[in-house]
């Protein structure tokens, strides 16, 4: 009987290059790459469609130009709850229709090539990453060093990473796609655009103009109060004979004003005016810089939740800015009320 034979199968892999370059090969897939890297801040949207254009952008740039191969695309999409979820192909990231209520806030995607580059014997390792944020970082934790974490300012934004080995290659990479996710920002214009650039001088300067009217209505106060008593000092001093009965009125005067404790009083109120008038108008400043301060949301169209709450989120944008004039009118009414108030009180108390 024979006996049958089992051959093992022989696999092998074929590497771009050969035995006296394949040092250099390696070196090049993993040493350590130079990087680009580019912030844009501003609020934007990014949807499916966005993300595919720019899939076709990089892959008909670099095809066209180099011999360039994709080894590998990912998408990781972050949602609201701390979640997120790893595509590892664009095929994946089409199809992707997310279940759950969940709001993607975050978004990063990575491509991976291998190009050769004019004059090299091998190809090279390239890597391009896009990273899209809608809200401050301490609000998104999912795997350490995902969103990039650097001590730039926070807040909705674009940033990008290219790691390479030719410079010119990343420096045109760059400039491509900054201009096309320049595309994605959405601008304000004018008086809008100004109140949401400068929300911290807008609100200083309301609450210095609230705490400088109240101020105003002290000293104002303060020159009617000495005048209604330097109105009746005056009338002893029109007594010409310096009589027992003149300078007993005079004494009996003074007497009065320093036993009745007016001043006294009069200061304390006055103290508790300019107390009021400071934490008012730092409140009212804060108010008035918050709202001045909204801006428009960024948003991250990936799952089918985030697309319903986008029109909601962009009314209350719009609304925004009737509760900023309205802070302003509210800043206005409060001091003018303030001071009317502390006017009539200060007549009532000294009289």
């Amino acid at each position: 009987m024979a006996v049958e034979r089992f051959e093992p199968t022989v696999h092998s892999v074929v590497l771009p290059c050969g035995p006296e370059h394949f040092r250099d090969f390696i070196g090049g897939l993993l040493g350590q790459p130079q990087t680009i890297n580019r912030a844009i801040y501003g609020s934007f949207e990014v949807s499916r469609r966005d993300v595919e254009n720019l899939f076709h952008l990089i892959e008909q740039r670099l095809s066209s130009q180099n011999e360039a191969e994709l080894i590998q695309f990912t998408a990781r999409i972050i949602n609201n709850d701390n979640s997120s979820v790893l595509l590892n192909s664009l095929a994946d990231f089409q199809s992707y229709n997310e279940v759950k209520p969940l709001i993607s806030v975050a978004a990063v995607f990575s491509w991976t090539y291998l190009v050769k580059f004019q004059g090299k014997l091998y190809p090279e390792k390239q890597v391009i990453e896009l990273n899209f944020r809608t809200q401050e970082p301490n609000r998104i934790r999912v795997e350490e060093g995902l969103l990039w974490e650097t001590a730039l300012p926070v807040g909705s934004s674009i940033r990008m990473r290219i790691s390479h080995t030719n410079r010119t290659w990343g420096t045109d990479i760059e400039a491509l796609l900054t201009g096309q996710l320049e595309t994605l920002l959405k601008h304000e214009t004018g008086l809008r655009a100004f109140v949401a650039d400068h929300p911290g001088w807008i609100g200083l300067i309301t609450g210095i103009c609230v705490f400088v009217s109240a101020l105003g209505m002290s000293f104002r106060v303060t020159d009617a109060f000495i005048e209604r008593y330097l109105v009746e000092a005056k009338k002893f001093a029109t007594v010409d004979a310096v009589t027992f009965e003149a300078v007993a009125k005079k004494v009996d005067f003074l007497t009065s004003i320093v036993a009745s404790g007016m001043w006294t009083r009069y200061a304390f109120y006055v103290t508790g005016f300019f107390v009021l008038a400071v934490i008012t108008s730092a409140i009212v400043g804060g108010i008035v810089g918050s709202s001045a301060g909204t801006r428009r949301p960024s948003f991250v169209l990936l799952t089918q939740r985030a697309e319903e709450v986008e029109e909601s989120a962009l009314a209350s944008y719009r609304n925004s800015w009737s509760v900023f004039l309205v802070s302003i009118a509210g800043a206005v009414l409060v001091g003018v009320a303030g001071n009317a108030a502390f006017y009539f009180l200060i007549r009532y108390w000294t009289s």
